[in-house]
């Protein structure tokens, strides 16, 4: 029982193991999950709700042992609706060294806790908290406890500082404690940056531990250094990084953390720490990381990861909004750089909207994201969470969009507005097409005769989020109807349509419209026909309503009735011409029918005896048919005298060939002999094609062609036979005639001088029927190499070697020929063996290095006659295969153009003759120069080494988007005022390591007052109107770029007074230059211009509202002075009553100072008004332009002003502008011209036109009538005058005809006319069994052309036609008592045809399992049997199908065939009969098929051994048969017996009953003889009951062996 426990336990701890180290530690943090009602916009996991909706989180990996990583990923709500944060936070544990030999280590953390360390963070849903200070407090309190967690000897100190320097930790001792931080209160950020008494204090703190310690400082700030009085100097700065040094110069590390810092600040940092990765700049998110990096520096241990990149896959219903830490891929997909994975942590941050218009449902945020990095050993690592985990996901409800649709009768007018529906709403960007009901909601609101238009209407609608724009206008217009007028001709009692008469369709007509058929009796009537008016008019006397689309019209004609004559002639007796014979038949006269009637001469044929007719003279070219047309027309009808015929029958190979017999007329009595028609004298080409379809070497039988016969009465017996036989393989027994082996001595080249053995064995056994006398019996062994060979150090062994180098082949051959002197019935061939071993070198082994070369062999037999090969054996092959394996090797180096090694070595080796590449590397700051030694690329060399030298240059770097920004006030009202500028430089850096030195020049316009300006240390003035400032950045490094990139940006703020100003601008110009050791860039320069405001004057003289004159405005700097005074105008009086109080002044600065004097008017009045409209262009269209010209004539006496001219245009219709003068303005239908003009005593006369050039829309009459007002208006008075102008429209036709691709007419043609301009259309007809496929000539709408007829063709091709429903079926006996029984079959074949016009063909192939005996089997009259391939195919032709075929609108087809049919030589009791059938319309085909299978009944022979008195003395034999097959049962031997005799058949065939053979055998030694053991096992069965006890002593010992393992 305890083992049987123990085996259990260890089963259950491996499938444990198992189990663990399949599983990936995956995790979705605890989320509080609800089942509530959805609202849009919430966040949840597996279609729930989340967190009350506001976010959910989900991890990956875990932080369980060193070197672990872990990332949480949660995603959030934000304050705005649709947009969502993703957070990832990504962590891992540090894996440390196991030593514990370290000295002792005191750290001492200085950190910053001025005012600047706090900042505060809010969300809308979680409230305000402080992130900064908190952050770098929870940063330090990491870097302790992972310090004192990893060194027990580690005395940690912590220092803060602001305005005062406070030790927090044992302030009353030694200020170091052997713990972590928690504990330890941080205080609240305030105050200065005191920096430099800080790290005087972490010295004193340091110096007090005088032995064998390992020393630190780390260091975190966010500000400048700063003086006693709180200001960030340089010289603070100075004092802290002195103050550093001394702590150096102690062999103190000091670490620095740069916390949110700008470029200065970072710099000062970066001086203080003790050199490059001692510094490194933070954020309140990565501060715990970079504490935690500095922990791993100091106690040697690792990183769980380095180079981590993480990537996030954005779902698709999803955008990212960018920032600097992330980078999107044109995928929209999220990768953000970790770098190292710390114990502290690093979090990464961004925001998604939801794409509102797209997503409906819950939507997955992301598809899975990935975290790939390097391990603690530096190996590739990588955390995936897969797009098949649970993902975070929003609810949302896509937005939807109102749209409205409004119905109009005629047009899309406010006055012709039916109704609206606005109660719709769809999603943007879906295609809105209206339904039925839809269209037709107002239409019997629009009147009786309307219906939906779809030209006018809005034909589909995508909706939009501007719901106003969302609208459909549905118009309603009066129907416009076509009628159809159809000439019907008699024809055998009906009446049909004729090709020569077609009808007109497509008429055009208007709803209720009276049309008078009589009018349409305007065709040329065709020859045999008279117009039946009666019928035409009908009960309506002729006259039809247009109420409906495609109204027929019918017109009526009669056939005329004709006369016509049957003569009969018969051959006379000496066969010279031909003569009545009243005795056989009498002629027949004046026969009437109607005009037109095909008469067939079938319907008038006789037998007469003795007499044959002749069907050349008699059908003639027209097959035997009369159209009658004309009275007493005569159809002759001849006959001939009859011949005998005699046949010649064709045997190949003892089988009559059913494919051709030659017959020709001989006279009764003559002999005819076989040997006078063999084929190569009467049909030499059905020989040629015999053989060739055959595939025989078809000859005559020398034995059998001596064949006569004499010509009878009785054809039947007028036979001939000719005999041909043929050269033949007879195979053996086993069906084996031939053989081939081929075999190599050797599995691997590996040099190219390997050569290579083979060894062939060709065998052939068999038997050539038929060897004609000369015939030779070649035997042909064919190797094909598998390239070409070295012929004088290979032994071919006699073979024949071949080398084609067009095909690229390469063969040996050896041929072994035996002639035959005699013609020999049957040639026996026995064994014949042919043994071959030889060697080759191949001239090429490269080529084909790592691959296996195969060598492939081919023997064949074959009988040549005459030098042509008449049969041969199909051949056998057999191949051999070797493999190539010789290899070369190369190295790279990688060094400057001084031989110093850049990089390490690279190295690969390859098969020798394939191509090798060395990398290219990129070195950071150099630039690949040129390559020496062997070649980058190329092949590998038979045992060699190749190298390979890559030589580099140090780069000189690129300075790139070098740009100088400079902005100042717009304008100044004090020129000795101060002027603010701030001046900026940038620029990005490529490629480069070293110094970098900005210099920026501001070239001013003026002198500066010194002592009032105020400029930056780092700037210097030069007296002389130029300022230089200049910043540097010491040591750039690789470290120091981001994405490849270093980034130059620095600015200045000035403050100047300028001395001189003198204009009313001032423009300072700026430049930078960036210096990289010498190689400088600079900037395009840059300017502001400031204005120097001024006040103005301005003095204007009116009267009333009318303004006299302006005098030109007067600008000074404010407080100067100025005086004005009155002029005098003609036509006014200065107003004394009412002069200006500012006539005189002082200018005032950015004001405008008015002075007015007022004028009285004087009175005028008119002497000539007169206005005309002229139309100056020819009007060729409704689409013509129409040139105006408006002409008035006036004149004003005693008046000077302003005068108002008013030209009032009233046009018939809406227009199109042209051009029109700009003094005129477009109001509906009305264009109005004003002009004012100055009228003087020397200027009182008007004379104005204006030019207006214009379409007319939608006219439609035929004239256009245009009418214009005048209005003069001045002082208080108004005058009118009128004129008018009238134009003509032209009209145009449009014709369309219709026809197939091969320029037929199809149908009658479509004609309308219009005017010119306006639009037409016209019908694209539906013609039965065609399809529309182009039109050419004219377009089919548009727009009628004056005086011309347009032709529009439409084109139409023949349709292939549909097959449906096809389907064949066979049915037949399902028994059949016997082999040589009658096997009955009935196949059906159906199918359904539709939209096709031509001949259809059904082709029906019975695939027969046997061949039948033709005379016993009898078929369809349609059918015919093919002996060659055991075919019966039967085939029906459906001539000149057309649309009156069709019933319904198909085409049916259901044929039925009867088979009858005795197989020969059946040798299965299942018979599968397996027919095929197609249906063929022109270019159209469709088949089916189906089997019928029938048992032919089994019989059963059994056979007995007995001896006289019954005793058994063997087991029964029995053998089953199909019945009417032979049989054959045989005696067995005995021992002590003899067969006596035999009861029954021992040969015969099958039947139904059971046949019995007895065999009775007598004994022929004593009594006392031993039989024979009768066990009852057959050797066979004993075998396998042997073998199957030896699989079961085998299965027992491997059940005892699996037993003892476990």
């Amino acid at each position: 029982m305890k083992k049987g426990f123990m085996k259990f336990t260890k089963l259950l701890v491996l499938a444990a193991m198992i189990i663990s180290d399949l599983m990936t530690p995956i995790s979705v943090l605890a989320n509080e999950i609800s089942d509530r009602d959805l609202v849009k916009g919430d966040v949840g996991i597996n279609n729930k709700v989340s967190n009350n909706g506001d976010s959910v989180t989900v991890s990956k990996g875990s932080l369980t042992t060193d070197g672990d990583v872990l990332v949480t990923k949660t995603v959030s709500k934000t304050a705005t609706d649709g947009e969502y944060e993703i957070k990832f936070r990504i962590e891992g544990k540090d894996v440390k060294e196991t030593t514990t030999s370290t000295k002792p280590i005191y750290a001492v953390v200085v950190f910053d806790r001025s005012g600047s360390m706090e900042r505060v963070k809010c969300r809308l849903f979680s409230g305000c908290k402080e992130v900064k200070f908190s952050s770098a407090v929870d940063g330090a309190r990491v870097f302790a406890r992972t310090l004192i967690n990893r060194f027990s000897n580690a005395n940690l100190s912590l220092v803060a500082f602001d305005d005062v320097v406070e030790v927090l930790t044992n302030p009353n001792g030694d200020g170091f404690i052997n713990g972590n931080f928690d504990s330890v209160r941080f205080g609240s950020p305030d105050g200065v940056t005191n920096l430099t008494g800080a790290l005087n204090k972490a010295r004193d703190l340091l110096d007090a531990k005088t032995g064998d310690y390992t020393k630190y400082v780390v260091v975190i700030s966010d500000g400048a250094p700063t003086d006693s009085d709180g200001y960030a100097t340089a010289s603070a700065a100075k004092e802290a990084i002195a103050a550093a040094k001394l702590l150096k110069d102690e062999n103190v590390n000091i670490f620095s953390i740069g916390y949110e810092t700008d470029r200065t600040t970072s710099n000062t940092l970066r001086s203080i720490s003790s050199g490059n990765g001692y510094y490194a700049d933070a954020d309140p998110e990565t501060v715990a990381a970079k504490f935690s990096e500095i922990t791993s520096n100091i106690t040697s241990s690792t990183f769980a990861g380095t180079e981590a990149v993480l990537k996030d896959n954005i779902g698709d219903g999803f955008t990212v909004v960018p920032n600097d830490k992330i980078s999107v891929d044109a995928d929209g997909n999220v990768t953000a750089n970790v770098g190292n994975i710390t114990e502290g942590g690093t979090e990464i941050s961004f925001t998604v909207k939801i794409k509102q218009d797209e997503v409906d449902g819950w939507k997955n945020v992301n598809e899975g994201f990935s975290l790939s990095y390097k391990d603690s050993n530096d190996e590739e690592a990588s955390l995936d969470y897969s797009s098949s985990e649970d993902q975070p996901q929003v609810y949302w409800e896509r937005n939807t969009y109102s749209y409205t649709i409004n119905y109009y009768r005629d047009s899309i007018e406010e006055n012709n507005l039916l109704g609206s529906n606005n109660s719709n709403s769809a999603y943007k960007d879906v295609t809105i097409t209206l339904s039925d009901s839809e269209k037709n909601a107002y239409l019997a609101a629009a009147g009786e005769g309307y219906e939906f238009n779809s030209e006018k209407s809005d034909s589909s609608l995508t909706i939009s989020i501007d719901s106003s724009k969302n609208i459909i206008n549905v118009v309603y217009t009066k129907k416009k109807l076509t009628y159809k007028v159809v000439y019907l001709f008699e024809n055998n009692g009906s009446y049909t349509e004729i090709s020569s008469v077609p009808s007109i369709n497509g008429i055009s007509a208007t709803y209720g419209d009276n049309v008078n058929a009589l009018t349409y009796n305007n065709i040329t009537i065709p020859d045999g026909y008279t117009f039946n008016e009666n019928m035409t008019k009908g009960n309506n006397n002729g006259i039809y309503s247009i109420t409906d689309n495609d109204t027929v019209i019918r017109l009526y004609y009669d056939k005329i009735d004709v006369k016509y004559n049957v003569v009969y002639k018969f051959q006379n007796v000496d066969k010279t011409g031909y003569e009545d014979r009243p005795d056989l038949v009498n002629n027949i006269f004046n026969i009437t029918t109607k005009y037109g009637t095909t008469i067939s001469v079938n319907d008038y044929l006789i037998s007469p005896t003795g007499f044959v007719l002749n069907r050349e003279m008699t059908y003639g070219d027209n097959n035997g048919k009369y159209v009658i047309t004309d009275d007493n027309e005569t159809i002759y009808i001849y006959y001939d005298r009859s011949n005998y015929k005699f046949n010649v029958n064709y045997h190949f190979n003892g089988e009559f060939d059913t494919t051709y017999n030659y017959s020709q007329d001989a006279i009764y009595g003559a002999t005819e002999y076989a040997k006078n028609y063999t084929l190569d004298k009467v049909n030499n080409e059905h020989l040629t094609n015999k053989i060739n379809n055959d595939n025989k070497n078809y000859f005559l039988d020398p034995d059998n062609n001596n064949g006569e016969i004499v010509i009878g009465d009785n054809e039947d017996n007028n036979i001939l036979n000719v005999y041909y036989i043929s050269t033949e393989f007879i195979p053996t027994d086993d069906g084996v005639i031939e053989s081939i082996t081929k075999n190599n001595n050797i599995r691997e080249v590996i040099s190219s001088s390997d050569k290579v053995t083979y060894t062939i064995k060709y065998n052939f056994n068999g038997k050539i029927e038929n060897i004609k006398a000369g015939d030779k019996v070649v035997f042909t062994i064919t190797d094909t190499l598998p390239g070409s060979i070295n012929t004088e150090r290979s032994n071919l062994n006699g073979g024949s070697y071949n080398s084609d180098t067009n095909t690229n082949t390469n063969t040996i051959t050896w041929v072994i020929e035996e002639t035959v002197n005699e013609f020999t019935r049957l040639y026996e061939v026995n064994n014949k063996e042919i043994n071959i071993t030889y060697s080759v070198l191949y001239n090429d082994y490269i080529s084909n290095n790592g691959e296996v070369i195969t060598n492939n062999v081919t023997g064949n037999t074959s009988v040549v006659r005459d030098n042509d090969i008449v049969i041969a054996t199909d051949g056998v092959s057999d191949s051999s295969d070797v493999k190539v394996n010789i290899k070369g090797s190369v190295i790279a180096t990688y060094k400057d153009t001084e031989g110093n090694i850049l990089t390490s070595n690279y190295t690969n080796n390859g098969l020798a003759g394939s191509e090798y590449t060395t990398p290219q590397k990129e070195i950071f700051g150099y630039t690949f120069k040129e390559v020496n030694g062997d070649d980058k690329e190329g092949i590998y060399v038979e045992n060699k080494e190749l190298v390979v030298n890559y030589v580099y240059t140090k780069n000189d770097g690129n300075t790139e988007e070098v740009e100088v920004l400079k902005t100042g006030p717009e304008a100044i009202t004090d020129i000795n005022g101060k002027v603010n500028y701030t001046i900026s430089g940038s620029a990005t850096v490529r490629d480069y390591v070293g110094d970098i030195k900005v210099t920026i020049k501001d070239m001013l316009p003026y002198a500066i007052d010194e002592d009032s300006s105020i400029i930056p240390n780092a700037c210097t003035y030069d007296g002389n109107k130029t300022i230089t400032c200049v910043k540097e950045y010491k040591n750039v490094v690789s470290d120091d770029y981001t994405d490849g990139i270093f980034k130059v940006d620095t600015s200045f703020n000035l403050q100047l007074v300028f001395k001189g100003i003198n204009s009313d601008t001032i423009v300072n110009k700026a430049q930078v230059v960036i210096d990289l050791d010498g190689n400088k860039t600079p900037s395009d320069e840059t300017e502001v211009v400031t204005n120097v405001e001024k006040g103005n004057l301005v003095v204007k003289h009116i009267s009333g509202n009318t303004v006299l004159e302006v005098e030109d405005t007067k600008s000074n700097y404010g407080g100067a002075s100025y005086s004005t005074s009155h002029k005098a105008f003609y036509g006014y009086t200065l107003d004394t009553s009412n002069l200006p109080s500012n006539a005189n002044g002082s200018y005032i600065a950015n004001s405008t100072i008015t002075v007015v004097y007022n004028y009285i008017k004087n009175d005028g009045n008119i002497k000539e008004n007169t206005v005309s409209k002229i139309q100056n262009n020819t009007i060729n269209s409704i689409d013509s332009e129409f040139n105006y010209v408006l002409s008035y004539t006036g004149k004003i006496n005693e008046y000077v002003g302003e005068v108002t001219l008013e030209l009032i245009d009233t046009l018939p219709y809406n227009v199109e502008i042209i051009s029109m003068d700009n003094r005129c303005t477009l109001n509906g239908k009305t264009i109005v011209c004003r002009e004012t003009y100055n009228i003087t005593e020397d200027a009182n006369t008007i004379s104005e036109s204006f030019d207006i050039k214009l379409k007319y829309l939608n006219i439609t009459g035929a004239e256009v009538t245009n009418n214009v007002k005048s209005k003069l208006y001045y002082g208080n008075k108004n005058v009118d005058a009128e004129d008018s102008v009238t134009d003509a429209i032209p009209y145009g036709s449009v014709i369309a005809t219709y026809k197939d691709t091969e320029g037929n007419t199809l149908t009658s043609n479509y004609t309308n006319n219009g005017l010119a301009g306006s639009e037409y259309t016209t019908p694209q007809k539906e013609i039965f069994g065609y399809t529309f496929k182009e039109v050419n000539g004219d377009d089919k709408e548009g727009i009628y052309v004056e005086n011309k007829e347009l032709v529009v063709n439409y084109v139409y091709t023949k349709n292939d036609g549909n097959i449906e429903e096809f389907d064949v079926k066979k049915e037949g006996s399902n028994i059949v008592e016997s082999i040589n029984g009658v096997f009955n079959y009935t196949i059906t074949a159906s199918t359904v045809i539709t939209d096709y016009v031509g001949d259809a063909t059904l082709i029906v192939t019975d695939i027969l399992p046997y061949a039948i005996d033709k005379d016993n089997s009898t078929y369809d009259n349609r059918c015919t049997y093919n002996e060659e391939d055991n075919t019966i195919t039967c085939k029906v032709v459906y001539t000149d199908i057309t649309e009156d075929d069709y019933i319904d609108g198909v085409y049916s087809i259901n044929e039925e065939f009867n088979l009858d049919l005795v197989f020969v030589s059946v040798d299965s009791d299942k018979v599968v009969n397996k027919v095929i059938a197609s249906i063929v319309l022109d270019n159209n085909k469709e088949s089916d098929e189906d089997e019928k299978v029938t048992e032919v009944l089994k019989g059963t022979v059994i056979a007995t051994y007995k001896d006289t008195d019954g005793n058994v003395l063997s087991n029964d034999v029995t053998t089953t048969g199909l019945v009417g097959s032979e049989y054959k049962t045989s005696s067995k031997d005995f021992f002590g017996y003899s067969l006596k005799e035999v009861k029954g058949s021992e040969v015969g065939t099958y039947t139904e009953d059971t046949i019995y053979v007895d065999y009775i055998y007598v004994k022929t030694i004593g009594e006392g003889d031993i039989e024979p053991p009768q066990t009852g096992v057959e050797g066979t069965n004993l075998y396998d009951y042997l073998l199957l006890i030896g699989m079961l002593v085998i299965s027992l010992k491997g059940y005892k062996k699996l037993k003892r393992s476990l």
